[in-house]
């Protein structure tokens, strides 16, 4: 959620007092393009609860194409938005990670059992402390 946060407020949405709200004056600015030509819009109203003010949470997927599209953005804050939360960009393992975690739960959602060693990955990358305190900085970052 973090990392989506970053790209939220790349897009002009007020953080923190959207950090997990819907910014109904950055509507338009919330479109992300990605490399697969799907747009994906990053301050969207949840659905499933339409009084509330949440704003909608992307399927894993969708949200690692997000932000790799993200520098690609125009204008890119999303590299300024990150460099403020972590004093450097953010590092390119987090999206190995991350990519790996969405590749096995992929296949296990559409194909196949996982096996032992599948979840002992996802549980190494997901639980790795690297990967948890950046995300982290950039969540207290942006919410506080």
């Amino acid at each position: 959620m973090s990392v989506i946060q970053a790209a939220r407020a790349a897009c002009n949405v007020t953080m923190p007092d959207f950090f997990a709200r819907y910014d109904p004056s950055s509507r338009v600015r919330g479109r992300v393009e990605t490399a697969r030509g799907i747009h994906k819009d990053v301050n969207q109203r949840a659905r499933r609860y339409p009084q509330v003010v949440r704003h909608r949470f992307l399927p894993l997927g969708y949200a690692l194409y997000v932000i790799r599209a993200m520098p690609n953005h125009s204008p890119n804050f999303f590299d300024t938005v990150v460099s403020c939360c972590l004093q450097q960009p953010l590092p390119s393992h987090i999206f190995d990670a991350w990519e790996r975690i969405y590749q096995i739960r992929n296949q296990a959602s559409h194909t196949e059992p996982l096996s032992h060693e599948d979840y002992k990955r996802v549980l190494k990358d997901a639980l790795s402390p690297d990967v948890w305190r950046t995300l982290m900085r950039i969540k207290q970052f942006l919410s506080s």
